[in-house]
């Protein structure tokens, strides 16, 4: 697509995620510039993605923007493609809801992580607008198609009320630290009788409590220099087998032999 009409499109979708009005970008440096002059905030462009993270003093956000940032959850996804798609749970509500719908529609992936989901809708010519509040995964995005992706946090979305058709947060809202505001973000974003795909972790289920009990332990580990060094280079590497196995029986198919991919896995997980 040429990059004005990108742009303007952009412009019509986004909005100052703290005052609500409208943008306008500038030129040299690019930065998006709040058109509400008691506002005037400006959004700058880190690594060609436009930035509206504001770090400010949220401790939890801000660690779970740098955890993502070390260990983004890519584990070889893009490389299954049809497969993750086929048997996760974003892929099934994409066959059920989207496959045989006009693609015209404006799709937001809010957490998009390396970019499987939004990718795919990409292909098959879906408006998609691909957000993270981590630039490493952002960065990944780009790796197979050249998403064109921002980045934000989903607790203040920088996008105009009911303007997506659809909106997607696989596994990502109980990751901020206030799960309610951020299901309000993504509501406000979406048209009345749009559809919204959320999905989250049950406190019943067998992934909270290794969370709660193999997670607690590892993490309280890593926070000395050699409790972090056992765990990256010697659980890390003994658990690969069984993380290759499991999501081989998952998804028919594992193509990645990458430990690191394996680490980003269980540390998403933990």
């Amino acid at each position: 697509m040429d990059t004005s009409v990108q742009n303007s499109k952009m412009i019509k979708a986004l909005c100052c995620p703290h005052c609500k009005a409208g943008l306008r970008l500038l030129e040299n440096p690019s930065v998006y510039k709040c058109t509400n002059s008691n506002c005037a905030a400006s959004y700058p462009f880190i690594d060609g993605f436009a930035s509206f993270v504001d770090r400010g003093d949220n401790t939890v956000q801000n660690a779970t923007q740098e955890h993502y940032q070390e260990t983004p959850f890519a584990w070889g996804q893009y490389r299954i493609e049809e497969k993750y798609l086929k048997y996760s749970g974003a892929g099934l509500f994409i066959n059920r809801y989207l496959e045989n719908t006009d693609t015209r529609k404006d799709v937001l992936d809010c957490g998009c992580g390396a970019g499987v989901v939004s990718n795919y809708l990409l292909k098959k010519g879906f408006n998609v607008y691909a957000m993270d509040i981590s630039l490493t995964s952002l960065r990944m995005t780009r790796e197979p198609y050249g998403l064109k992706g921002m980045h934000a946090s989903n607790l203040c979305l920088p996008f105009k009320d009911d303007f997506f058709d659809v909106v997607i947060s696989s596994g990502v809202v109980h990751h901020t630290p206030d799960a309610k505001k951020s299901v309000g973000e993504l509501t406000r974003v979406l048209k009345p009788g749009g559809l919204l795909y959320l999905l989250i972790y049950r406190r019943e289920s067998l992934q909270y409590w290794e969370y709660k009990t193999i997670g607690a332990l590892l993490r309280k580990m890593r926070k000395s220099p050699a409790g972090r060094y056992f765990v990256d280079y010697v659980i890390v590497p003994a658990a690969a087998p069984l993380v290759y196995v499991a999501k081989s029986v998952k998804f028919r198919t594992f193509e990645s032999n990458r430990l690191e991919e394996c680490k980003n896995y269980l540390f998403d997980r933990y």
